[in-house]
Parts: C-alpha cells; structure tokens; sequence
C-alpha cells in the first residue's frame, strides 16, 4: 500500500493538484471572506467540490493573490 502525506485539515491533492478550501483562504492569507466571495463571483476564482468541500487550486490562489499585488502597486 503507498504510504500517503498527511494533508492539513482544509488542504486537498487531486490529480497531483493542491487545493484549499475557501473556508482557509481568510486564517491563510490577508483576504476577508467577503473578498474570497466576491473573486468567486465575479469568476476570478473557480470552484471545486472536493469530497463536499468548496475549494480553489492553490496556483490559482496564487496568481490571484499576485493579480491583486499588481493593482495596488498601479
């Protein structure tokens, strides 16, 4: 049997894909949970449910976070 990593409460892999889930973006990062709502609204955020679980791929958590960086430095 392959010995698996033990995951962090809220962290998902499938696929070889890390994602979060929405609920740990704001103990996570600096984002609120109305900013986390409102990126998933408007599309910059996709969604996966993962066993339940709304979650976001970790990449493109990162590359919001780093779209966000990028306006605030205009």
């Amino acid at each position: 049997m392959k010995r698996q990593v033990p995951v962090k409460p809220g962290y998902f892999i499938r696929g070889g894909r890390e994602f979060i889930a929405l609920s740990e973006i704001p103990r996570a990062t600096w984002f609120s949970s109305s900013d986390i709502t409102t990126a998933v609204s408007i599309g910059e955020l996709s969604v996966t449910v993962i066993n339940g679980c709304k979650a976001t791929s970790l990449g493109e958590l990162f590359r919001f976070m780093d779209s966000i960086k990028r306006e605030a430095c205009r």
